[in-house]
């Protein structure tokens, strides 16, 4: 009994009507002057005799009533106001390929301005941030405090990845898992890569079927492409050849109008 409380008190002011209704009411003065005697002695008995029954019966289900729209509780739970705002997972693409000096000074010197671009603006509801490479790695829960995440962004690169790679799948996997947890069913994922590949989109419309996510992306990279480069500047060599890193916005295009979300390629917006 220590803990039994009202989860909704207000409700009781809902009993002043009732209040009211009970009132004691003094019965209406009458002319008795224009009124014969034998006649007002039976209209004082017949109000006499109307029964009271009925507003007693009303009172008692009123009062039942409010005490249940009160929430009376023993036990304390607390409600999670969180899930009044909404929420956005922040998905960096950490392969190896954004090392590419088409724009300069390279992608990942992009993809860390334009993150750190978009923090500011949001102000309302939480904010996580995950990176990938051959697999998606959790960085920052959601957090309320967006800046928090400033410190974060700058630091991350492809050298940091345990594994290298590139499946953004796995990425919007992470992303998807820290919301539910996190208990929201509705969110925002922000992608920002360099693109993807067929298989990458088909597995990340698989996690999507199911999930009402919205998947917009911040392309970073041009058409033309460039040598894929070394954290030190050296050029990537594969089997003697240089690696050629060329940006396509065609699946990114996709998982964007799937998801009834936004593509963004440098700074040019394109709704889908």
């Amino acid at each position: 009994m220590g803990d039994f409380q009202f989860l909704y008190p207000a409700w009781f002011l809902a009993l002043i009507p009732m209040a009211y209704l009970l009132r004691n009411r003094k019965p209406k003065s009458v002319v008795t002057s224009l009124i014969a005697p034998h006649l007002l002695r039976q209209m004082q008995t017949g109000a006499a005799s109307r029964p009271s029954w009925p507003r007693w019966v009303l009172a008692v289900c009123w009062v039942l009533s409010v005490i249940a729209l009160a929430g009376p509780s023993w036990e304390k739970n607390s409600i999670p106001g969180f899930q009044l705002a909404g929420a956005r997972v922040l998905v960096m693409d950490m392969s190896h390929s954004m090392y590419t000096t088409d724009i300069k000074p390279n992608r990942l010197s992009q993809a860390h301005f334009k993150a750190l671009d978009l923090l500011p603006g949001w102000t309302d509801g939480s904010t996580g941030l995950v990176a990938y490479s051959r697999d998606g790695y959790l960085i920052s829960p959601l957090t309320d405090d967006s800046s928090t995440l400033t410190s974060l962004i700058p630091a991350l690169s492809p050298g940091i990845m345990p594994f290298a790679g590139s499946n953004a799948a796995k990425g919007i996997e992470e992303a998807i898992s820290l919301i539910k947890q996190a208990g929201y069913r509705q969110a925002d994922i922000i992608l920002i890569t360099d693109g993807i590949n067929d298989k990458e989109l088909a597995e990340s419309l698989s996690l999507l079927s199911d999930n009402p996510f919205r998947v917009s992306s911040l392309a970073i990279g041009t058409t033309e492409g460039g040598p894929v480069r070394h954290s030190d500047g050296s050029i990537f060599l594969q089997d003697d050849k240089t690696v050629i890193s060329r940006l396509s916005l065609k699946n990114l295009k996709t998982l964007a109008a799937k998801t009834e979300a936004l593509l963004k390629h440098s700074d040019l917006m394109t709704v889908t």
